[in-house]
């Protein structure tokens, strides 16, 4: 039977240590994979629930939006607030849709964005003749898979 010296062992146990280590790092990485993940789930419902929260919370924001829909004459005071109206959600669309890109979440409410756009067109409007508020990729993504139908 071979003996093994004290280096021998030390260095077995390193070695051992080592592989540990690195497995544990690997299951570490996941769970943080995974809670990035979660919360960029939550961030997507808390833009819908942001989203839902200014109409509702705004009481000139929704009759606004009709007026304009509906080609109403607007004042500049109202093409003032449709402008940031559209800018706040198509912000946060870019949000999304980094969290998509990232791999992060597995698909984006693109029908919901589309709905949006063809109930209040000014926001469709907003990001084409604006597009440089917002990534040229983000913009891109946006009308090959969400005006796509509405040009």
């Amino acid at each position: 039977m071979k003996k093994f010296d004290f280096g021998q062992t030390v260095t077995v146990l390193a070695n051992v240590g080592v592989i540990a280590g690195i497995v544990f790092l690997g299951y570490e990485l996941r769970q943080n994979n995974e809670l990035l993940r979660t919360d960029a789930r939550r961030g997507l419902m808390e833009n819908r629930v942001e989203a839902n929260k200014r109409l509702s919370d705004d009481a000139q924001l929704m009759p606004l939006r009709l007026k304009a829909a509906r080609g109403e004459p607007l004042t500049e005071e109202d093409e003032a607030r449709l402008y940031h109206d559209a800018a706040v959600s198509l912000t946060l669309w870019e949000w999304e849709w980094e969290q998509f890109d990232d791999g992060l979440v597995d698909e984006l409410p693109v029908d919901g964005y589309r709905s949006v756009i063809q109930r209040y067109p000014h926001i469709g409007s907003h990001l084409t003749q604006n597009d440089r508020s917002w990534s040229a990729e983000f913009v891109e993504w946006m009308q090959d898979n969400v005006l796509e139908e509405q040009i």
